[in-house]
């Protein structure tokens, strides 16, 4: 009976040391800030000790988002360029930006203004960790925040350039990517960032603008909008109305003559042609019953 407690015993601290070290190895993999929550927003993330020792913050203050690409990105561009159906304003890049990864999902809304609009991809300003490089994200189309009909749900490649460090320590960059995205007909839609990959596991955040789209956030709510683009073609038809003058004969031409001017008159609702070669119509007085004189 004290053998088999023994066995029992000594099996229950076998599975518990194989668990505990099981663990052990486990958080070792993962680096120490990552072990506890990642905050919503990147000025929250640079106040906290875990993360805020991976930022630069130089002595005295920098001169942010100076570079000529970023520069550029700061002014709005007024009338949208051929490849945008939506420019939602300029890069900020010092106010604060939102988490998307770690569960996080950050929408904002764009309007189509032409008859049609093809997506072709998106661009967009993002705050990251300094030497980190966002690779891919999901980026999604949906008739609501997060939610409602889907248009497009895909995981697409970014390409990361013109990165610029700014107040708080992150690198302010632009990301751009292109995919065969839907066509969409006029309207207020929502594109939706989230499960963004970055090869060293730090948090990605979506700059904040506070432009003039709404923008929502899956843990939060409403939040100020973010600084994007949404590329592509638009096109716009044009509907034309027919009138009288469509139809109306041209002059006359060499070797014709006018068989009968109603200019005087109102002209014939139709003509019928006989086979002697006469041709009929109704006006809307004359003749013998009202029906009008033989043209």
């Amino acid at each position: 009976m004290h053998s088999q407690a023994r066995s029992l015993s000594s099996l229950f601290r076998t599975v518990s040391f194989a668990m505990i070290a099981a663990l052990v190895m486990m958080l070792a993999t993962v680096p120490a800030w990552a072990q506890n929550s990642v905050p919503a927003t990147a000025v929250q993330a640079a106040k906290m000790p875990e993360f805020a020792s991976r930022l630069a913050h130089p002595v005295k203050r920098p001169a942010p988002l100076t570079s000529p690409a970023l520069a550029r990105a700061r002014m709005h561009r007024g009338p949208l360029d051929s490849n945008d159906i939506y420019d939602n304003g300029p890069t900020n890049g010092n106010t604060d930006a939102w988490t998307i990864n770690f569960g996080f999902i950050v929408s904002d809304s764009f309007n189509v203004t032409g008859s049609t609009a093809t997506v072709t991809g998106m661009s967009f300003a993002a705050w990251m960790f300094p030497g980190d490089t966002l690779t891919s994200a999901e980026v999604s189309i949906t008739s609501s925040e997060n939610g409602g009909t889907s248009y497009f749900d895909q995981t697409v490649n970014f390409t990361q350039s013109a990165c610029t460090n700014n107040d708080y320590g992150f690198n302010v960059c632009t990301q751009t990517a292109s995919f065969n995205g839907p066509t969409l007909n006029a309207g207020t839609y929502w594109v939706n960032l989230q499960n963004a990959s970055v090869p060293s596991g730090d948090p990605a955040y979506w700059d904040e603008n506070s432009g003039p789209s709404l923008a929502s956030q899956n843990s939060v709510g409403t939040i100020p909008s973010e600084s994007f683009t949404i590329l592509g073609s638009s096109t716009t038809t044009t509907t034309t109305s027919t009138t009288y003058d469509d139809y109306a004969c041209p002059s006359p031409q060499p070797g014709f003559h006018d068989l009968r001017d109603f200019s005087s008159d109102a002209g014939p609702s139709g003509l019928a042609i006989d086979t002697a070669g006469k041709l009929y119509g109704t006006f809307a007085n004359g003749g013998s019953y009202g029906a009008g004189p033989a043209v």
